[in-house]
């Protein structure tokens, strides 16, 4: 079962830190990324994870692959986030090489808590249905919420290790069942939005996008695999 659950954070205590999991293929996108944080955000520290071996161009930490599909591995090193972030993050802002950053990444803040989007499984259009089945397989419920809205995602640094331990005790160690996802069947933001919801809601400021209107963008999301 989750721990304790998380103090709230007074905006002035807010120490968010961006985290960036990307590969060699994406190395252009990324620069432009980061150029664009640096713009818009530039009192917010970043840091770029990458296989081992693929040279990005910039500093980043270099990890070893845990799945075959590197869909599926890149998503482990964010569920992970807390391992390659400074000490004293607060929280990790989670953004991939093909977002650019519009305007300040504070602003995602709403009374010293993240904005998290959400919206009803049945206004979800059928392809993308599919990630509701799926994320209700590891988190052992059936969530009322698609999350996987748009980035930045932001969560605070203490989900991480609770939500270890909750996959831990549903499903084993992960170096046993994460390698075996078949295919593509995962999904890291709706994973962490549903224990979100279920277990910490009093952590974030939820906008509901059936009911209210949405906040500025605050990156474009592009699409490099594509």
């Amino acid at each position: 079962m989750p721990s304790q659950k998380i103090r709230n954070m007074t905006t002035s205590a807010i120490k968010p830190h961006i985290l960036i999991r990307s590969y060699a293929r994406d190395r252009h996108w990324l620069n432009y990324c980061l150029a664009s944080i640096v713009k818009n955000s530039p009192n917010i520290g970043i840091t770029v994870v990458a296989p081992r071996g693929d040279d990005m161009g910039v500093e980043t930490t270099q990890v070893d692959p845990v799945h075959h599909e590197g869909y599926v591995d890149q998503q482990y090193t964010k569920l992970r986030a807390n391992l390659y972030v400074p000490e004293g993050t607060t929280h990790v802002v989670h953004l991939d090489s093909d977002c650019f950053v519009l305007r300040d990444i504070h602003s995602l803040f709403v009374d010293g808590k993240p904005t998290m989007l959400k919206t009803p499984w049945e206004m979800i259009d059928d392809q993308a249905k599919i990630w509701h089945s799926i994320t209700m397989k590891y988190v052992g419920f059936s969530p009322q919420f698609e999350y996987m809205r748009c980035m930045p995602l932001v969560y605070p640094i203490g989900i991480y290790g609770q939500l270890d331990s909750y996959l831990t005790n549903l499903h084993g160690p992960w170096e046993e069942w994460f390698p075996k996802i078949e295919g593509r069947r995962f999904s890291e933001f709706n994973i962490l939005g549903a224990y979100a919801e279920r277990f910490m809601p009093e952590e974030f400021h939820w906008i509901d996008t059936s009911k209210e209107e949405l906040p500025p963008l605050v990156a474009r999301q592009g699409g490099s695999w594509g």
